[in-house]
């Protein structure tokens, strides 16, 4: 079947089509609303605050200008929303979601969906299945939910969630903020200053250009900073921190709850004056047991340059000795338990450096807060 309408001359404002293919089309700036029902469906309309439905089969729906409403029913759809705020539903089926021109609202709910937001400030949900989100210019909101998904915020300052399946985020231009929440995640901030959260799950972060900061979570994280002047706080697990160009701050630990009991962390501070943050208000990396050594917990920093990078430590150097741990991997700096003043059994490990043999804790490189 095809039909079109003249709806200024038809006086129509409400089509609906058969359980065939049909052709439905709205030529002028009438509101409508119509139904494709049964049959591979075409569905145009130019003005108007439109209301469309494509019903099942496999449908193709164009809005024109107009803030409209779309939900393409069963079957694997292609849903433009063109010019105008819009909000559209993908519903059953692998669909193809373009929001256009305005602020649109795209849901893909169930099947794997490909979902582009274009210009304006969009917001995108994924639903159920693996699909694809892209924000395109503006700032944007893309939400995973569930699936194993690819976010892309593109132009903007973006707010991207992972969801709960293992999703690839990348923020691209502009300040973005990036949240992993469960599943184990990929994380790329792209240029711009960007704030990256690991979720529940081993993830890892990468900062790339721009100044970027980077938060661990309950898994074995990995944080790359990127270029840029980086902080990357590893916080629970056993987490790996590379701080990559520019002069980063690297923290292993949670700083509010078990300061690192329990965890190895490696630390690679990268080119730059970096700084290993190994105690503030509390030594991290302190079990609190004295009659071990601390080989279960402590910081390992694989590239300290005494020229350029800090270790920072609480309390003052007479709190510390140094010694070389059971594992060799390098020189060990120790919490002086007993006080002696030199290296004994019981001693609290903290941290293994690496990259300097002439380590000191008089040294500038040294700093007690």
């Amino acid at each position: 079947d095809a039909l079109t309408f003249d709806l200024t001359t038809a006086d129509i404002e409400e089509l609906s089509g058969n359980s065939g293919s049909d052709r439905l089309s709205a030529t002028d700036n009438t509101n409508v609303k119509i139904y494709g029902n049964g049959g591979d469906d075409v569905i145009t309309t130019a003005g108007g605050n439109d209301t469309l439905f494509g019903g099942a089969g496999k449908d193709h729906i164009v809005a024109g200008g107009g803030s409209d409403r779309i939900k393409g029913g069963n079957d694997d759809d292609n849903i433009d929303g063109g010019i105008g705020n819009d909000t559209l539903y993908g519903d059953a089926g692998n669909d193809t979601v373009v929001g256009g021109e305005g602020n649109d609202t795209l849901y893909g709910q169930s099947g794997n969906d490909r979902l582009e937001g274009s210009s304006g400030n969009d917001t995108l949900l994924g639903g159920s299945g693996d699909d694809w989100l892209s924000g395109g210019d503006g700032a944007d909101i893309l939400n995973a939910e569930l699936g194993n998904d690819i976010l892309v915020g593109g132009l903007g300052n973006d707010t991207l969630y992972g969801g709960k399946g293992d999703s690839s985020l990348e923020g691209g231009a502009g300040d973005d903020e990036l949240y992993a929440v469960e599943g184990s995640n990929t994380l790329s901030g792209g240029d711009g200053n960007d704030s990256l959260f690991a979720g529940t799950g081993n993830d890892q972060l990468s900062g790339d250009a721009g100044d970027d900061d980077l938060y661990g979570s309950t898994g074995d994280d990995i944080l790359q900073g990127g270029s840029g002047n980086d902080l990357l706080i590893g916080k629970s697990g056993h987490d790996s921190l590379h701080g990559g160009d520019g002069n980063d701050i690297l923290v292993g630990v949670n700083t509010s709850t078990a300061k690192g009991k329990g965890t190895v962390d490696t630390l690679m501070g990268g080119a730059g004056s970096d700084v290993f943050v190994l105690g503030e208000e509390e030594v991290y990396y302190n079990d609190g047991n004295v009659g071990t050594s601390g080989i279960d917990d402590y910081a390992l920093i694989t590239d300290f340059n005494a020229s350029e990078d800090v270790i920072q430590l609480r309390g003052q150097s007479n709190d510390y000795v140094l010694g070389v741990p059971d594992n060799s991997l390098g020189m060990g700096v120790y919490m002086d338990s007993d006080r002696s003043g030199s290296y004994t059994n019981g001693d609290e490990l903290i941290a293994i450096v690496q990259g300097d043999t002439s380590l000191g804790l008089d040294d500038t490189s040294m700093l007690y807060v």
